[in-house]
């Protein structure tokens, strides 16, 4: 067992009081990839009030914290297409987040 990270490209960034989780790229494990994620210095906290919802198998939920109880937080996708992966899925998931609008918002879920 270990830490994971899910990223949740946020596609209706432009509603900004309300972030639907509808996409989700689920990070290899690399302990050194997440410590690059870690020391971009651009990281935010979810302090604009907005509600953030997810589907899970029993219908819409809000969520305010990752699975470790910790706030939400996110990473405008131009800053995190910096990060260099390791492992070839991981390398996909950086191409997709380089073909995003940079200032696209990724909410980092850690679980």
């Amino acid at each position: 067992m270990g830490i994971d990270l899910t990223l949740h490209p946020i596609k209706f960034a432009h509603l900004k009081d309300w972030w639907l989780l509808t996409e989700s790229l689920s990070m290899d494990r690399d302990y050194a990839l997440y410590d690059q994620i870690k020391n971009l210095g651009s990281i935010r906290a979810n302090i604009e009030g907005r509600r953030i919802q997810r589907y899970e198998d029993d219908g819409l939920k809000e969520i305010i914290e990752d699975a470790y109880g910790s706030p939400l937080h996110y990473v405008l996708a131009g800053q995190l297409a910096t990060i260099l992966p390791e492992s070839d899925w991981n390398k996909a998931i950086v191409a997709f987040l380089k073909a995003l609008p940079p200032s696209t918002p990724v909410l980092l879920y850690w679980h």
